[in-house]
């Protein structure tokens, strides 16, 4: 083991779009910046595969009042409004700020960037340099983010994990973690911390790629008293039998022309459109949840499924509760203790899918509003924390570098025990079924927690 030590003004935890605002505003306000994931930067994590943007203009004839509205009510009057029409108000200035990058947005003849007219009336710009939909590096978003953290100077720490916040004085000073290649642990100390280290929550099979959100950051904020928000709000997703890698399946977008296979119930006939306007739940009633598929995870709850349905005379079989577990966009998270997302623990900052902001409510409807937002939050917190940083007392003592060391090497020392993945496997199995995961009784959830606390 070989302990490397480094120190910075703002130390940025994740490699995402919070992560590139967070890091590019704290170095305009002239702070030292270093950035680290345990992935690669550019190429981890879920913003790599953003296909949309949501900017709202007026000049373009975006009513930033309706949409603010919509999203509201689809969010079950949980939305904060605050944040979510902070992402309307600002999303212009960072569209501009992101395409001075070079950023990969689709433009049209005139120069004017091309907008995805089949999101309804949400103003939704195409992001063509998705790792969803491009195979070479160069020609990602993800490539032009990392060219430009370089370009300005921020320290990139590729596959190095963070895995504790180390305070000092009762303010968090730096963070400890290391190496996934080699036996070196990492000491950073800083004026200040960002996690950008995105949501915690199982994603759907074939979901852009990722296969979860580990909630790094979160974990590491509740062990140091953080507090957290949200963990109600599950967004499953739609899957098939025959594709269930694949999010969407097949043939699911025909609002029309769809015959049903009568040996199974079925619960939508027309099934869904992008907008959930012909989107039809049980017993042929409008769905209130286009995006969260909640009436087929209660048909099968009720006994009900499989729920399938043939198109072109295929049969398809949709799979609820294929996706269970993913967290709703900015419905969990570190508490914003304030606007300038700072957490409840002096010198920690948050921002993206890490920062608990409600922006969405119940429910994520805003199209290419999670990016926006991450996009958002990310640059007010790098300003803040760059600030903070220049009047903050960063240096910490030899005994609490020394203990750090020792708790982040621990598990290299165990002999023996479960591995990880079984871990996970046993707490999935645990949390995933619709009774517990949605159905949220008391008796139930203090079941699986004893489980879990056993475990």
């Amino acid at each position: 083991m070989e302990v490397k030590r480094l120190k910075t003004d703002v130390l940025v935890i994740g490699g995402g779009m919070a992560g590139w605002l967070a890091a590019d505003s704290a170095v305009k306000a002239g702070a030292d910046v270093i950035m680290c994931d345990k992935g690669y930067i550019g190429k981890c994590g879920q913003s790599v595969y953003a296909r949309d943007f949501f900017v709202c203009n007026p000049e373009w004839g975006d009513d930033a009042e309706k949409i603010s509205e919509k999203v509201n009510i689809a969010g079950e009057y949980l939305t904060n409004r605050y944040w979510s029409e902070l992402v309307l108000n600002e999303s212009l200035e960072i569209y501009k700020e992101l395409d001075s990058w070079d950023f990969g947005f689709v433009k049209n003849e005139d120069g004017t960037p091309t907008r995805n007219d089949k999101i309804g009336d949400f103003p939704v710009l195409i992001l063509g340099g998705s790792g969803m939909n491009v195979n070479k590096f160069k020609d990602t978003h993800g490539y032009k983010a990392r060219k430009h953290m370089l370009d300005i100077g921020v320290k990139l720490l590729d596959r190095v994990m963070m895995v504790k916040y180390l305070m000092d004085g009762g303010r968090v000073k730096g963070a400890c973690g290391i190496s996934v290649d080699s036996d070196d642990v990492y000491v950073i100390e800083a004026g200040s911390v960002i996690a950008c280290t995105g949501g915690c929550g199982l994603r759907p099979v074939g979901y852009s790629c990722v296969a979860s959100s580990t909630g790094d950051g979160e974990r590491m904020a509740y062990e140091i008293g953080g507090e957290l928000v949200g963990k109600e709000f599950p967004q499953p997703m739609r899957s098939t039998v025959e594709n269930p890698c694949v999010l969407g399946g097949r043939a699911l977008e025909k609002d029309n022309g769809m015959t049903v296979n009568s040996a199974f119930p079925v619960v939508n006939p027309k099934l869904w459109k992008m907008g959930g306007e012909n989107f039809k739940g049980h017993e042929g009633k409008n769905s209130v949840y286009p995006f969260a598929y909640l009436d087929l995870e209660q048909e099968t709850h009720l006994g009900n499924g499989p729920v399938t349905a043939a198109v072109d005379g295929n049969e398809m079989r949709i799979v609820s509760g294929g996706a269970l577990g993913m967290s709703v966009r900015k419905a969990d998270g570190i508490w914003p203790a304030d606007h300038e997302c700072r957490s409840n623990i002096p010198g920690l900052f948050a921002a993206g899918d890490a920062l608990g902001t409600m922006q969405n409510g119940a429910l994520y409807l805003l199209c290419g509003g999670s990016v926006a937002g991450c996009a958002v939050t990310g640059k007010i917190a790098g300003e803040a924390a760059a600030k903070e940083a220049k009047e903050a007392e960063s240096r910490l003592s030899e005994e609490t570098i020394d203990q750090a060391v020792k708790e982040v090497w621990a598990p290299r020392e165990r002999k023996s025990g479960y591995s990880p993945s079984w871990i996970m496997q046993i707490l999935h199995n645990t949390m995933a079924p619709y009774f517990i995961s949605y159905v949220k009784k008391g008796d139930r959830l203090q079941g699986a927690l004893s489980y879990v606390e056993f475990v």
